[in-house]
């Protein structure tokens, strides 16, 4: 299993203080879903320019010390950096989320609108 993870906030996501940081489970974009959630998960870590919208940087990583917060609408969490890599074009159409990265779950191109 591998996750990717979008974000347009800045110092997402190798500036964070100790890699912790959150997600509103809404932004859990399906077929990801909270019972999909899983302790030292391989993620792909995309950061993209607010306005205009563009890819900036992107990272392997890894998804670790999952928990919940505000009654399980909130997922904490520490993402552990391990290195740049070339933004992949497949996924510049992302919207912000935390994707499941199997067959047919992230949306292709055009679809999010």
């Amino acid at each position: 299993m591998r996750y990717v993870m979008v974000a347009d906030r800045p110092g997402h996501w190798d500036k964070m203080p100790g890699g912790w940081t959150s997600v509103a489970t809404f932004m859990l974009v399906p077929p990801m879903a909270a019972d999909r959630l899983q302790d030292d998960t391989a993620a792909t870590l995309l950061l993209f320019t607010r306005r205009p919208r563009a890819p900036l940087k992107a990272w392997t990583g890894r998804v670790t010390h999952i928990d919940y917060a505000h009654g399980r609408s909130t997922v904490r969490f520490r993402v552990l950096v391990d290195e740049v890599i070339r933004f992949p074009a497949v996924y510049a159409h992302l919207a912000n989320g935390w994707y499941l990265d199997e067959p047919g779950a992230i949306p292709i191109s055009g679809a999010l609108g």
